[in-house]
């Protein structure tokens, strides 16, 4: 009797080493790796990464924080497209990617600092009633609290396109203590001050700050796109772009 030859799919990873112009993720080399498949496995893209750094490439750098409530981070392109690489099942051919609309740092990882600092200093100290209290519960949280900042809706912005034509990166690798935020907004900075001015137990004052923030970060300028897309499935455009424009217009008058 003799063994069963075991099925592969191959999936092609780009690799890339980043450096201080690294926004093209189009530079990165395609690797190719062999997956063995057990049999009646559909492996997701995270399995497969994590398969092609013990067993091909030691040294490929992604990023998941699955039970870590750090769910966003496996975010990549698959295809093309931005997907959560826990949940996507791969199929042989496909092509992983790291996520576009982001300088990349190494392989799949890109450098988040430039969002993730954006309302830094922005927006007053709490104001809330009690640091204890939550968000005054409805509908509104329920959605926006969907969010897992995994960043996908980067992807075909045109306000955040205009930051990557200010800057090449957010910050250089060899000072990382130097932040360099950037200066347009996206759908996700806009869906944190969405949540901001809802909260009823915010003063009004802060509500204030997060809608001029907002519009200091090019909101306006959504209303010649409202092309925002969320791969949770949370709609943007009706309930975080809409509403903060019309709460500008409010705060105006």
């Amino acid at each position: 009797m003799t063994d069963e030859i075991p099925e592969y799919i191959e999936i092609i990873i780009l690799r890339q080493v980043g450096d201080k112009n690294a926004c093209d993720q189009g530079t990165g080399q395609a690797h190719r790796f062999k997956y063995a498949l057990q049999p009646g496995e559909q492996p997701t893209a995270l399995d497969v990464l994590i398969r092609a750094r013990e067993e091909a490439f030691h040294d490929l750098a992604f990023r998941y924080g699955c039970r870590n409530r750090k769910c966003g981070l496996c975010t990549l392109e698959i295809n093309g497209k931005p997907r959560l690489a826990c949940k996507t099942k791969v199929r042989d051919g496909d092509r992983l990617g790291p996520l576009q609309g982001l300088p990349v740092i190494r392989d799949l990882v890109v450098d988040r600092t430039g969002i993730n600092g954006q309302l830094a200093g922005r927006i007053g100290g709490d104001h809330r009633r009690s640091s204890w209290e939550p968000l005054v519960p409805g509908g509104i949280f329920v959605s926006l609290s969907g969010c897992i900042a995994c960043y996908a809706c980067l992807k075909g912005c045109p306000l955040h396109e205009m930051n990557l034509g200010a800057f090449h990166r957010p910050r250089d690798f060899e000072t990382p203590k130097e932040t360099v935020v950037y200066a347009y907004g996206n759908p996700y900075t806009f869906l944190r001050l969405r949540r901001i001015v809802e909260d009823n137990e915010r003063d009004q004052k802060t509500r204030d700050q997060a809608l001029s923030t907002a519009l200091s970060l090019g909101l306006e300028t959504c209303r010649e796109c409202l092309g925002c897309r969320c791969q949770m499935g949370i709609p943007l455009i009706r309930e975080v772009i809409e509403p903060l424009l019309k709460d500008i217009e409010k705060l105006r008058t």
